[in-house]
């Protein structure tokens, strides 16, 4: 729902719900060679979901031509219905943030804009408020080059934890982050970015940088599942083109990035490659207009 205010100011309200819901069959047995008896089973049946209830209010303020502002106040619902043994404290468990948002957008000279901001989270189970500062700015060369260049903190309040088996086989559940066992995810982000655009053609290519804190993992042993708490730091650049040719459109996306953590568990004590890194990522992609038939 929105609103108009003033001929220029408007208000927006935003109500939005999601549900993922996750679930797996495990089965293991284990015979003797001799005899073909069975030694051991393991039949385990997991479900994993998470609940989000989202409620916004947006105000956009437009102060001069060259200068307007977004603020905004909401609150967010978490709950988790996990039935899975090795988590023990996110079975059944919700979580209440309510946020406050603020972002300022001023063109400073021509081409050049600035978009400083702030956005507060109140976390419900620890009452501590987390303060997220983000800057961003802009800058139009002429009608073909423009640079870009953002940093900022970012909080995340739900988390998708790896659980370690004693194979170092792993499986992900999400799970709330309550700040006792499970800490409240943290990322420093910088980007900087260029984009070249002519006719129908497009180039766009940006490095990033990115360090996170408050990751969860937890390793099953046999006197139960252990949770320890890591770091990670990712670095990259990202390509991007793309062609329109009448009626068809042709794009590809080349990743180049390296992920790498670290957790106390490690031998090493020291970062190595992270599980999920992936050094090179190629899309490619097309779209073909039809006439109407």
């Amino acid at each position: 729902y929105g609103m108009r205010r003033k001929e220029k100011n408007t208000t927006g309200f935003t109500l939005s719900y999601s549900l993922l819901q996750t679930d797996r069959d495990y089965r293991e047995v284990t015979e003797r060679t001799a005899g073909n008896q069975i030694f051991s089973r393991i039949s385990e049946l997991t479900r994993n979901m998470i609940h989000e209830l989202n409620g916004r209010s947006d105000y956009k303020i437009v102060l001069s031509e060259n200068h307007y502002a977004d603020a905004g106040a909401g609150v967010i619902s978490y709950f988790t219905n996990n039935r899975i043994g090795s988590i023990r404290d996110t079975v059944g468990s919700s979580l209440l943030v309510p946020y406050l948002y603020f972002q300022d957008h001023t063109v400073i000279m021509d081409g050049l804009s600035v978009k400083p901001g702030i956005r507060m989270n109140y976390h419900s189970t620890s009452r501590k408020v987390y303060f997220q500062p983000r800057f961003s700015l802009e800058y139009t060369l002429n009608d073909h080059f423009r640079l870009t260049a953002a940093a900022g903190i970012y909080n995340q309040f739900v988390a998708k934890s790896m659980i370690l088996d004693t194979s170092r086989n792993y499986k992900l559940a999400w799970s709330l982050c309550t700040n006792n066992e499970i800490a409240v995810l943290n990322s420093n982000s910088f980007t900087l970015g260029f984009t070249y655009s002519r006719n129908d053609f497009i180039f766009n290519t940006e490095g990033y940088f990115r360090n996170t804190g408050g990751i969860t993992r937890y390793l099953e042993t046999a006197g139960g599942a252990v949770a320890y708490e890591g770091e990670s730091r990712t670095k990259g650049l990202d390509l991007f083109i793309k062609k329109e040719f009448r009626n068809y459109s042709f794009w590809i996306g080349y990743t180049l990035s390296k992920t790498e953590e670290k957790f106390p568990y490690f031998p090493s004590g020291s970062f190595i490659p992270a599980m999920h890194d992936q050094r090179h990522e190629l899309k490619i992609a097309g779209l073909v207009k039809i006439k109407s038939f």
